[in-house]
């Protein structure tokens, strides 16, 4: 049996900003303290979303586009407020009641 999620564009573009914010220290993970600020790491995640926005362009369901543009819009305000010295400590909470299927 296999208990890790299925794999599928959502939990894609999930993990792809799980990792942008914990690039950006927003994101513990379990067991640790939220790391340094790593922005560039950051930026690289949020170049990968918007890659794979336009290559999937025409070929996502209403819930890929919205959850595409939701994690892309909220990475790229984390890393601007970053870069301003204000994190909003909300968008971390992004992927809270977001189903998966």
């Amino acid at each position: 049996m296999n208990d890790r999620p299925r794999l599928n564009f959502l939990t894609y573009t999930l993990m792809l900003y799980q990792s942008g914010m914990i690039a950006l220290g927003k994101v513990e993970l379990p067991g640790k303290r939220a790391s340094e600020s790593k922005p560039e790491e950051a930026k690289g995640v949020l170049e990968l979303l918007e890659l794979l926005e336009e290559k999937t362009r025409g070929n996502r369901n209403t819930e890929e586009d919205k959850t595409l543009a939701m994690v892309t819009r909220t990475l790229s305000e984390a890393i601007r407020n970053g870069e301003n010295g204000s994190l909003s400590p909300d968008s971390a909470s992004l992927g809270e009641g977001i189903e998966i299927h």
